[in-house]
């Protein structure tokens, strides 16, 4: 496993990288975290091999949606308490900050 998953740079490693993030958090999959599925090399022509993340599908609203904004105070105060306890749990599965990024990194 790698112990510093900042020094992730190019293809390969961002992916072994993003799959030490996805191992360190198997116990969140399926809960605040969507599962994972595996990460898996397909060839599409003989010349070109791309790297994938196969995920669980989470329907629902992104946050732009999802009128965050028009919820009572009370409702928006329960949600950041929500987020503070799953950002939480991620810190203590051994994912900080800089290993997060890989993971937003492909977020639009």
């Amino acid at each position: 496993m790698l112990t510093s998953l900042s020094s992730c740079v190019f293809g390969a490693d961002i992916v072994k990288c993003e799959e030490a993030v996805y191992t360190r958090l198997e116990d969140l999959q399926g809960g605040i975290i969507p599962q994972s599925y595996g990460f898996y090399l397909f060839t599409l022509r003989v010349d070109v091999k791309i790297y994938d993340h196969l995920m669980e599908h989470v329907a629902g609203p992104t946050p732009a949606q999802s009128g965050v904004a028009q919820m009572s105070e009370e409702k928006q105060v329960k949600l950041i308490h929500r987020v503070q306890e799953a950002a939480r749990a991620i810190k203590l599965a051994g994912v900080h900050k800089a290993d997060a990024m890989i993971i937003g990194r492909h977020m639009p």
